[in-house]
């Protein structure tokens, strides 16, 4: 809810353009937002029940204008407005679908999928014990994000940054509503180190195990005496 925070979006959208054709997704988080305050903000006026946290008129012209100028500086690139028809290009794409592998739906078979669907039936669990609903708009990123990441595993990292904050508060509100008193501040002193350390370790082993793999492929393919 904060101005100044939007501002830098049609110049960041203007170094993306020209990096990656990935940019029409930080338009589409935009979109995102601009519906659900948009919806929001009409059952504030049906209910005739506006409480603080509703996004208000100023609120949603203000990021429409935001994202305006920013589909606006997608076409100060090399290609000019072509761009904005580049990603619809690419999804549309039936060789791209068919025949690239990151492209592919997630194999839940496979064990490097497991985390993912873990993540998914959490969410879920937790949406189901959870007494306080999620706003439109984070609902709307999750569900859009998550088919995304359903349809093609290039999406999956997307869908967790995207979902992973959206869990969090979740957890949080779960973890309020089940006990009366404050959350164990003591618990989380040593849980928070030892979270990211995991996942530096986590990462750090599949890593290897990529390189290894690699390595050993090309070993096969391409033997010393050759």
């Amino acid at each position: 809810r904060r101005i100044n925070w939007l501002i830098p979006l049609p110049i960041i959208t203007l170094v993306w353009v020209n990096l990656h054709a990935g940019y029409f997704l930080g338009l589409t988080v935009i979109g995102i937002y601009i519906a659900g305050d948009l919806i929001e903000y009409v059952i504030a006026i049906i209910k005739k029940t506006q409480i603080p946290k509703t996004p208000t008129l100023n609120m949603i012209l203000f990021l429409c204008s935001v994202l305006i100028i920013s589909v606006l500086a997608t076409t100060i690139n090399p290609n000019g407005i072509h761009i904005l028809l580049y990603p619809f290009q690419t999804l549309t794409s039936q060789a791209m679908q068919q025949f690239i592998y990151e492209w592919f739906s997630p194999d839940f078979h496979l064990l490097e999928w497991q985390p993912f669907v873990w993540f998914l039936l959490v969410m879920i669990g937790v949406g189901m014990f959870g007494k306080k609903h999620l706003s439109l708009t984070k609902l709307l990123l999750t569900l859009f994000f998550g088919y995304a990441a359903l349809h093609s595993m290039r999406h999956v990292p997307l869908f967790i940054i995207v979902a992973s904050p959206i869990l969090a508060e979740m957890l949080d509100n779960l973890i309020r509503i089940r006990s009366s008193n404050t959350a164990p501040v003591g618990f989380l002193k040593w849980l928070l180190p030892i979270l990211p350390i995991c996942a530096f370790l986590i990462t750090s082993i599949r890593f290897m195990q990529v390189v290894r793999g690699q390595a050993e492929s090309e070993a096969k393919n391409f033997p010393k005496n050759a």
